[in-house]
């Protein structure tokens, strides 16, 4: 699967669609006592960090799953967001336009 954030300017190509993937977890109270101290000293909160690496990671496997089921050679487009659901989540929206070459 091929993705790619600027439009396909070919015109060899038939759209298949719009395809999402999203994902929204959650901190743990151990890390967010860590992260509080942290916060007052300075420095990366790692947990953060890595809670919406695995956010995205999951959000775009996702969006691409929608696409391959679709019959999509690629996601032309793609964008990436972060969501606000409730405090203390860490949320991704991955989306894009499904693509099959001709």
């Amino acid at each position: 699967m091929i993705l790619f954030t600027a439009d396909y300017r070919q015109q060899n190509y038939e759209i298949m669609g719009t395809v999402t993937g999203s994902c929204v977890m959650a901190r743990n109270v151990v890390s967010d006592t860590v992260s509080n101290v942290k916060n007052l000293v300075g420095g990366e909160l790692t947990h953060y960090s890595e809670l919406l690496d695995q956010a995205l990671a999951i959000a775009v496997g996702r969006m691409k799953k929608q696409a391959e089921d679709l019959g999509a050679d690629a996601v032309m487009a793609m964008r990436i967001s972060t969501i606000d659901v409730v405090t203390g989540t860490a949320g991704v929206l991955a989306y894009g336009t499904a693509i099959k070459f001709c």
